[in-house]
């Protein structure tokens, strides 16, 4: 009995070493990627994402630090669409997987949407992107499917 609980306990130990690199590594890529499509998409070079130890999300402009919570519904928007793009690459590795996204924008105001549409166009030549929208603001952004009610 006490020799299986040092190698449960040694196996505790090697699986948490192993979730800390895991996420230390990934944690990195993630803020990198995140901080590269964020930045894409609001047109501001001084905004940035940090992504915490547990993988909390803050935003720090001029020295400032914000948490996901304070900031407006379109920059959460923005945020969220950026982090969507970016996992799915991660997850994705040498697999090119579709996107799927039902409106993500609806708070997003003409500029956001200008910019989220270049975004997601230079991410269509890559892989399928399937937008679930009622939004006429974006029907020049691919090719509608529309779904007529019996």
């Amino acid at each position: 009995l006490e020799e299986r609980c040092d190698a449960a306990t040694d196996a505790w130990h090697l699986l948490r070493e192993a979730i800390a690199r895991f996420g230390e590594t990934h944690r990195r890529s993630l803020e990198e990627r995140l901080n590269e499509r964020f930045r894409a998409i609001t047109g501001r070079t001084a905004r940035r994402v940090r992504v915490g130890e547990r993988f909390e999300l803050s935003l720090l402009e001029e020295g400032v630090a914000s948490t996901e919570s304070q900031l407006s519904q379109g920059a959460r928007d923005q945020l969220a669409v950026c982090l969507r793009i970016v996992v799915a690459d991660l997850v994705s590795g040498d697999q090119v997987l579709p996107l799927v996204l039902d409106d993500p924008f609806v708070h997003s105001d003409a500029e956001r949407l200008a910019r989220i549409g270049d975004l997601l166009r230079t991410f269509a030549r890559e892989r399928q992107i399937l937008l679930l929208t009622q939004d006429d603001r974006l029907d020049s952004w691919g090719e509608p499917v529309r779904i007529e009610p019996i």
